[in-house]
């Protein structure tokens, strides 16, 4: 069967970065015109029992949780375009690929530092949430219910009941004593948040990203509607649909097609939003690239902004993408 690669035409004037200038830039193998990479998104299997009472607790912004919002977060779509921008061709089937990236929300909510120290990757125990909740219960150990240190207990051991006891006493709202603010003020806003974007997260996703990007991504969706093959989606993409009433457009391909049904619009929805004093979320994305041939791993980290797609995704692809510590993996 002939190997499914994607058809980068309009990058062919970008910037590549394979010409030479530097040593740790991967070179196409033997037989190949350019390096080979398969992308596929972890978020949706990582948070597949992610529910609003433990959300806090994963990094995510338990508002977030409804209709699987937190998946606009991922940024399988734009590392994408980054790695094509950067002189690779997107394969899709992993043994096809020289390299295999992985990648997952870490985080998102309008704090960096305060959910990203309780991403899923930390031990229960050494979670800044959990240290805050502890301090608090023996700072206000008279002033508190009497069930607060059980809750505490079943907590450490990642027990649902706990998560739920700590969720509906509010106790989210109640904590002051965390390093970085009080996570009852970041509750507040991502619910100010919500209410401005209509109940979406990142709703100007895609709105600034170049016809180039856009070529990108498209022709994936494409390709795998041609084929019929609504699997390779799924493996690909993890289920990152334009979730939520307007945001969810049909994009290049219409209603009815797998690109469409995928939500692959990239319609904003209008002009950039002005939040006044309200503060929008920022989502840090764990990319994990590794080697095919030897195994090899190395891990970068990029985070999503709302104000400026287009600069964000500038980031990705200059900044983050330049971070990826190939020397470790080659």
């Amino acid at each position: 069967m002939l190997k499914r690669v994607f058809s980068t035409t309009a990058i062919a004037a970008s910037v590549i970065l394979l010409s030479g200038c530097g040593s740790n830039i991967p070179k196409p193998t033997q037989g190949k015109e350019k390096p080979t990479v398969f992308i596929e998104s972890k978020t949706a299997k990582k948070f597949e029992n992610l529910t609003e009472e433990n959300a806090v607790w994963n990094g995510i912004s338990p508002h977030f949780v409804k209709n699987k919002q937190y998946m606009r977060c991922d940024m399988t779509h734009e590392i994408m375009a980054a790695f094509v921008y950067n002189g690779f061709e997107l394969v899709q089937e992993v043994k096809d690929a020289d390299y295999r990236v992985e990648v997952e929300v870490n985080s998102c909510s309008p704090n960096i530092i305060m959910y990203a120290d309780n991403s899923s990757g930390t031990e229960i125990t050494e979670k800044k949430l959990y240290k805050a909740f502890a301090k608090f219960i023996e700072d206000k150990k008279t002033n508190l219910p009497s069930d607060a240190e059980e809750i505490l207990t079943l907590i450490s051991k990642n027990d649902k009941e706990g998560f739920k006891r700590f969720y509906d006493g509010q106790y989210i709202q109640k904590i002051d004593s965390f390093p970085t603010g009080n996570l009852g003020f970041y509750d507040k806003q991502e619910r100010e948040y919500l209410s401005k974007t209509n109940g979406i997260v990142f709703p100007n996703k895609y709105y600034m990203m170049s016809d180039a990007d856009k070529e990108v991504i498209s022709h994936f969706y494409e390709i795998t509607d041609k084929g019929n093959n609504p699997s390779q989606i799924n493996s690909h993409i993890g289920g990152v649909n334009m979730f939520g009433g307007g945001a969810n457009m049909v994009g290049t391909y219409g209603s009815g097609s797998a690109g469409g049904n995928m939500g692959v619009a990239f319609m904003g929805l209008g002009a950039l939003m002005a939040f006044g004093n309200t503060l929008p979320p920022i989502s840090i994305n764990k990319f994990t690239i590794e080697n095919t041939k030897n195994g090899k791993r190395t891990v970068v980290y990029g985070n999503i902004k709302e104000h400026s797609w287009h600069n964000n995704l500038m980031q990705l692809r200059g900044f983050t993408f330049g971070h990826i510590a190939w020397k470790d993996i080659n």
